[in-house]
């Protein structure tokens, strides 16, 4: 069954009781459906705000780590974009399914919940003049991750060659990032989703509550690490 009719249930039980479902930290949709499973790791606040802190939290983090797992872990509320554009290195499987872009400060989290791109957390630091730094996790994280592992990973696969990542085939301006000096570090132009590919917040509610987890256990269980522990709300994306 989705979930609709049964969170419908759970608040009205919830409002019966006159309290806020055993403490949890629901945001406008009420309490979560379902308890957190994943928090941050001791002397972490799940606020991750760079590349190397997202490392150093995932690998505090009892493994494996799944991506749901890691994004249940993060702090709330949440502020998100999200687009149904499909061409992308990490793209969107349709309206239903799009590319999630969860900002915490500079840094953009961006995720899928379907598709081939579902096993990785692309990572992008904002930098000066339309410019972010790319990085990219694979999932789940089994064993701790080098602190250069996710600037390696753009620059491992087979399209590239000699100088660059994945990234730059789309992203313009490519370059070495001095900063870092222990990774072959890259930054490139942001690219901002097309108005007409965006996927509003009432949309993604919608399709997170008629996610049938009997049909859709991953699926389902990626919307509900976003949507079911805290406040979500929309933020525009970096210009």
């Amino acid at each position: 069954m989705t979930r609709a009719p049964w969170i419908a249930l759970i608040l009205a039980l919830v409002a019966a009781c006159g309290g806020d479902g055993g403490g949890g930290e629901g945001g406008d949709m009420g309490s979560p459906i379902r308890p957190r499973t994943c928090y941050p790791p001791e002397g972490f606040d799940g606020h991750p705000t760079d590349v190397e802190q997202v490392v150093a939290m995932l690998n505090a983090m009892p493994k494996p780590v799944t991506v749901p797992c890691f994004l249940d872990a993060l702090q709330r509320p949440f502020e998100l974009n999200a687009t149904s554009n499909t061409f992308s290195a990490q793209p969107a499987f349709g309206p239903n399914n799009p590319r999630i872009f969860i900002f915490r400060d500079k840094l953009a989290i961006a995720v899928v919940t379907k598709g081939d791109g579902r096993p990785l957390v692309e990572l992008g630091l904002e930098r000066a003049h339309g410019r972010s730094l790319k990085a990219e996790i694979e999932f789940p994280v089994e064993a701790e991750l080098p602190l250069e592992q996710p600037y390696l990973h753009l620059t491992e696969d087979e399209t590239v060659s000699g100088e660059g990542t994945t990234c730059g085939f789309c992203h313009l301006g490519e370059s070495r990032d001095p900063s870092i000096d222990f990774a072959p570090a890259y930054v490139s132009s942001m690219i901002p989703p097309a108005p007409n590919d965006r996927v509003d917040l009432d949309y993604l509610l919608w399709a997170w509550e008629n996610c049938d987890p009997d049909a859709e256990p991953d699926r389902c269980a990626m919307f509900d690490a976003i949507f079911a522990q805290g406040e979500v709300s929309e933020r525009p994306f970096p210009e």
